[in-house]
């Protein structure tokens, strides 16, 4: 929302956008529970050395399809629940 700076204060139409700015100023916000999590996905990993055979390999089986996954969706969707109900403590 957009107002002159000419506009008057008290004719201004930014009574809500203030409202909610001092309302959230007033709670005390504790942002250091919000650090980033560091899993083994996002962790750095060492470049993976191949011989030519086991790149060609490595080649069809994800021609084929298979890309390493070991764990299917459902099975992911459940563990990342979990996790969050961990965290929030139920």
């Amino acid at each position: 929302m957009t107002t002159m700076w000419s506009t008057d204060k008290t004719k201004a139409k930014d009574d809500l956008v203030d409202t909610v700015r001092y309302a959230c100023m007033a709670i005390p916000w504790d942002f250091s529970s919000c650090i980033p999590m560091q899993d083994e996905d996002n962790a750095k990993k060492e470049p993976l050395i191949m011989t030519a055979e086991d790149f060609a390999a490595e080649e069809l089986r994800q021609r084929r399809g298979d890309y390493g996954r070991e764990k299917d969706a459902l099975q992911e969707f459940d563990e990342e629940i979990e996790l969050w109900n961990d965290l929030y403590g139920g």
